[in-house]
Parts: C-alpha cells; sequence; structure tokens
C-alpha cells in the first residue's frame, strides 16, 4: 500500500506519482477499486497526462479535447472552426444539388430503422406517409 504522509496530502501530489509510476511501466499505484480521493487523482493524474501531450503536439483521443476544453492546435478557437465549416456547409448546399443528397444520405443513413420512422413521422406530409405505408395509423408495436 503506498502511503502518503498527513502533511502531504491534498496538496496535488498523487497525480505526479501516478504519471511517475505510470511512466516507469510501475503498477505499484494499481489498485482494484479506488475511494472518492483515488478516482478523483486518477481523473486529475489523465487531465494532466492529456495537458502535457497536447502541448508537446500529440494527438490526443477526440473525447480528450472536449472532456478538458483542449484544442488541437494549441490557441485555435475550435468553435470558430466549426461555425465556418457550418457556414461552408450551408453555403455548398445552396449552390449544388448533390452536396445536398449526399449530406441527406449520410444523415439519414446513419439512423436505426426506429430513428429513421420517427423523423419521417415527423417530418413528412400526411400524404406521404400514407403512400409510404408509415403512416402512424397503420403500424403497431410488437408486444410479446
Amino acid at each position: 500500500m503506498t502511503w502518503v504522509d498527513p502533511e502531504f496530502r491534498g496538496r496535488g501530489c498523487g497525480k505526479h506519482m501516478l504519471l511517475a509510476a505510470l511512466e516507469e511501466g510501475s503498477t505499484l499505484l494499481s489498485p482494484t477499486f479506488y475511494s472518492e480521493s483515488g478516482y478523483a487523482n486518477r481523473k486529475a493524474a489523465h487531465r494532466l497526462a492529456c495537458d502535457r501531450a497536447n502541448e508537446a503536439g500529440l494527438t490526443l483521443d477526440p473525447e480528450n479535447y472536449d472532456r478538458y476544453g483542449l484544442s488541437p492546435v494549441p490557441g485555435a478557437d475550435m468553435e470558430a472552426v466549426r461555425t465556418a465549416l457550418e457556414d461552408d456547409l450551408v453555403q455548398r448546399m445552396l449552390d449544388d444539388p448533390e452536396v445536398r443528397r449526399e449530406i441527406a444520405r449520410d444523415r439519414f443513413g446513419k439512423l436505426d430503422v426506429l430513428e429513421r420512422l420517427s423523423v419521417a413521422r415527423e417530418v413528412l406530409d400526411d400524404d406521404l406517409q400514407c403512400q409510404l405505408g408509415i403512416a402512424a395509423d397503420k403500424t403497431t408495436a410488437f408486444k410479446p
């Protein structure tokens, strides 16, 4: 069991100890369960490792950029990048019907059949729903 003297507890030393142990390949600080403070220590160490890796120009798992508010290009405003991409896409959709079709295929192709049915019932008019055989009064839920 790892021991930290009470006078040094709560000072953020744990995340540095954990990172040092992991960098050396030690499993000494790898318990099978964690206290609340132990779990918080793991999260703090992960955040620190992500900060360091990002500052070094390494690529992180995409979840970690959002989780910790990091940018893959330090100093870049990724919200501004997203807005610029949206604006560009809107313009291309206005200018090119093939782009609109490709985006629609991509969007609806990712939905499972129940999601697709739900969207269709929400956006398509009643006559078209009847023609397609998906009107709400034409289908029933399976009950085992």
